[in-house]
Order: structure tokens, then C-alpha cells, then sequence
């Protein structure tokens, strides 16, 4: 099975997000990281996936998040912290906009505490 440039892209890119999705939410700093420009890693993920590469970063800290709020009892601020948000409004503000609630809302909910 031959692979094409789009897909070696992705998987690059897929593997710096893994490695740093706690310290950089910025398509433009993987992109500059792995020698492309943010609309290569755009083309490349909308290949892979079907979503932008903002999208597929965005869901990877979303992930992420649910499954501290899921199986740890850290804070909303101490997750916001451990992935990179400058601000802990900044992690609510993100989590809402994405989730329809705030992270505690959605750990209570997940916990079965609704």
C-alpha cells in the first residue's frame, strides 16, 4: 500500500499534536514546527478526516479534557492549566462553545450526578 504526500502530512502532523495539543492550540505553530504552511496541514486533515486541522486539534483538547474531568477530580482550573489555556475562562469559554455546557455541568452529568 503506497502512501501519498497528504497522508505522511497527516500522520506528521497527528504526531506533533500528540506530542504538544497541552502547550500549543495554534494550527500555525505544527505548521510552522513541521516545515508546511497552516493550509497544507488544512488539506491534509480534510483528507484524513473530513474536518479542518483547527477542528482536529480542537477535538484532541476536547477529548482530553473530558476524559480529566471524567476520571480525575482536578479542578476546572487545574485542567485548564494542564492544557494550556491562559486563562481558566478561556478553558470554560472553549469547553461551552463546543459541549453546550460547562465542564463541571458535563462532569456531573458523565458521573451519573445530574
Amino acid at each position: 500500500m503506497s502512501t501519498t504526500p497528504a497522508d505522511d502530512t497527516f500522520r506528521r502532523y497527528t504526531a506533533a499534536l500528540e506530542r504538544d495539543f497541552r502547550t500549543s492550540h495554534h494550527v500555525s505553530d505544527y505548521a510552522a514546527a513541521l516545515g508546511y504552511s497552516p493550509r497544507t496541514l488544512t488539506r491534509a486533515t480534510l483528507a484524513a478526516t473530513g474536518t479542518t486541522a483547527k477542528q482536529y486539534l480542537d477535538a484532541r483538547v476536547l477529548l482530553e479534557a473530558k476524559r480529566l474531568l471524567v476520571h480525575t477530580d482536578a479542578t476546572a482550573a487545574d485542567i485548564s492549566r494542564a492544557l494550556g489555556f491562559a486563562e481558566p475562562t478561556d478553558f470554560a469559554k472553549f469547553f461551552r462553545k463546543r459541549e453546550r455546557r460547562t465542564p463541571l455541568e458535563f462532569r456531573a452529568a458523565a458521573r451519573g450526578q445530574t
